[in-house]
């Protein structure tokens, strides 16, 4: 027991001579690389191949990098971590090789923001403090404003200064936004904002999201307002666009735009981007020769719907010289080059004596030179083919 009490108080001197070794950084510049190498002395051993590196890397830095501005800086903030109990690995490891980064971007003039950033995050809890500096380290280099398992934003362009208003920000104008998933990607072009790095946030206005992923013209798209864009997740999502599809219709609709990042597909099976309209009675003529139809209206990659809203049905209406023949109504249509397709969530459909159930899918034929036709579901049914006549 003697024993053990012996070795204990042995061990706790060992552990308080070690944690007094080093106490903060002198003000004198030209003592602070053999500081390092003394705060670094405490590394474990099977570390101590990391530590070499580092400290290699930060003589470096210090001796052909840094003005004497950035070390006086590097020696205050340095010493606000070794009060917080920062250690040399992971902590002092991504710091130093964070401001190498930093001195050779594009912000290295900007040391007096840039302390501001640190003591923001330095004064935050240490948990996340090496995965900032990492995240900062990737946005100086390359521009990356997340990366994740699954995830990784790009902006292709350059913020003019570092910002600083209660936390970090950089403002962008006219840049492209990119967004990965593992095996996709998405674009935003054209785009202002304010990057937030601690938020992962990005507060967009503009932009524009264009359909030719999905095989169609570059004049289908969706020109996009203000919205938010979570940069943990590849995805964009934005209320009061103004989607243009000249084919179907001669002035913008207003809706809901999504774009997703997802897995690689072909132009004919991609389900993205999508777009909802707002207005739930949307007039189209001639959708069709001889067919008009009023409803919502969504896109899903290439894929067009005429959509009902709650209990407003859309509707298809179908003309023989002028008069109206049959009237359609439904949830869902399923709008094709030559047919439109009916879901099955529908009224009754009455044309004289015939009657279709709500549950049977109607389809709407166009062929050239000839009236439209009507089917029910893959020409099964009572009829299987109806032909309309005067």
């Amino acid at each position: 027991m003697k024993k053990i009490l012996i070795f204990s108080i042995l061990l706790c001197i060992s552990v308080l001579a070690n944690a007094q070794r080093f106490t903060s950084f002198s003000n004198d510049p030209s003592k602070t690389v053999e500081e390092m190498k003394e705060f670094y002395s405490s590394v474990p051993k099977d570390r101590q191949k990391e530590s070499k590196e580092i400290l290699e890397e930060f003589e470096l830095m210090w001796t052909t990098r840094m003005d004497l501005d950035n070390q006086e800086v590097f020696i205050a903030e340095a010493n606000k971590m070794v009060k917080k109990k920062h250690r040399p690995i992971p902590h002092f490891q991504s710091f130093i090789r964070t401001y190498d980064v930093f001195l050779q971007s594009q912000y290295a003039s900007e040391t007096e923001t840039w302390q501001k950033i640190l003591d923001y995050h330095i004064g935050k809890s240490s948990t996340f403090f090496q995965e900032k500096m990492d995240l900062y380290a990737g946005f100086f280099r390359d521009n990356i404003m997340n990366q994740g398992d699954n995830v990784k934003w790009i902006a292709m362009g350059f913020s003019d200064h570092l910002g600083f208003d209660q936390e970090p920000y950089f403002d962008f104008k006219g840049i492209d936004l990119w967004g990965y998933s593992a095996k996709d990607s998405l674009i935003v072009s054209g785009v202002d904002g304010r990057y937030y790095p601690d938020k992962l946030l990005f507060k967009a206005n503009g932009g524009t999201i264009s359909w030719d992923r999905a095989g169609l013209e570059a004049n289908v798209r969706a020109e996009l307002k203000t919205y938010d864009i979570d940069l943990r997740f590849p995805r964009v999502v934005a209320d009061d666009a103004l989607f243009y599809y000249p084919k179907l219709f001669s002035q913008p609709i207003i809706g809901r735009v999504e774009e997703k990042a997802m897995l690689p597909t072909s132009e004919e099976k991609a389900t993205y981007p999508r777009f909802t309209s707002l207005e739930a009675t949307l007039p189209v003529k001639n959708l069709y020769k001889d067919v008009d139809y009023v409803g919502g209206f969504e896109m899903h990659g290439a894929s067009i719907f005429g959509t009902g809203h709650g209990d407003t049905l859309a509707t298809v209406t179908i003309y023989n010289e002028g008069e109206v023949i049959i009237k359609a109504q439904s949830l869902s249509f399923l709008i094709r080059p030559t047919n439109l397709l009916r879901g099955r969530q529908s009224r009754p459909l009455h044309r004289n004596r015939l009657h279709l159930p709500p549950r049977r899918q109607l389809q709407v034929r166009q062929r050239e030179k000839e009236p439209a036709h009507l089917a029910s579901e893959a020409g099964r049914g009572p009829f299987p083919l109806l032909r309309l006549l005067p």
